[in-house]
């Protein structure tokens, strides 16, 4: 399909520099702007919102590792679940669905985390950030397992920031430039 119709193309709209870099090199002189998915600030929740610890019954204390997004192999799914090992008053709860959903509630049962770690499925965009804001810490950890994956600039790094809580994520350039810079 690109190829078919790329030559009726003025001016693509990319998310990231590398993913123009990439579609440059294959279309010569292809013209593009870079517009970021940011999310509105109207979303902005107020920080430490209890909604998640309210949710889950997480005393104030115990840590919240959150995953938000689709639940695919090779997005570090099973390297937060791994993390409790190493903090053992922490809980990891992951926001979405996906593929990987059955191998990832497999691997908690494997490990005897299901007291831990907590699925909660899609939530109405409308409430995720307020679910968002209760976390202490936000992962994005994306493996190379594609150039796509290797060029990710995930909406949420962004809805994390917005949200307030610092954010782990794969050294990869798109995600390294946003995190240095914010």
């Amino acid at each position: 399909i690109e190829k078919r119709f790329i030559d009726r193309i003025s001016t693509i709209m990319v998310t990231a520099e590398s993913d123009a870099g990439v579609l440059q090199d294959v279309y010569d002189g292809l013209k593009y702007v870079t517009i970021k998915n940011l999310p509105s600030k109207k979303w902005k929740p107020p920080e430490n919102n209890p909604l998640l610890r309210d949710y889950l019954d997480i005393h104030s204390g115990a840590h919240i590792f959150l995953y938000q997004g689709m639940i695919h192999a090779g997005r570090g799914i099973l390297t937060v679940i791994d993390l409790l090992d190493h903090f053992k008053d922490a809980h990891a709860v992951f926001l979405g669905e996906g593929p990987f959903l059955k191998e990832a509630k497999k691997h908690v049962d494997k490990k005897a985390l299901s007291e831990r770690v907590h699925f909660l499925g899609m939530v109405p965009y409308s409430k995720l950030l307020n679910y968002t804001s209760g976390a202490s810490i936000g992962f994005s950890l994306i493996e190379p397992l594609s150039l796509s994956y290797k060029q990710a600039l995930p909406n949420k790094i962004f809805e994390y920031a917005l949200s307030g809580i610092p954010v782990i994520s794969t050294d990869f350039p798109e995600m390294d430039n946003v995190i240095k810079e914010f």
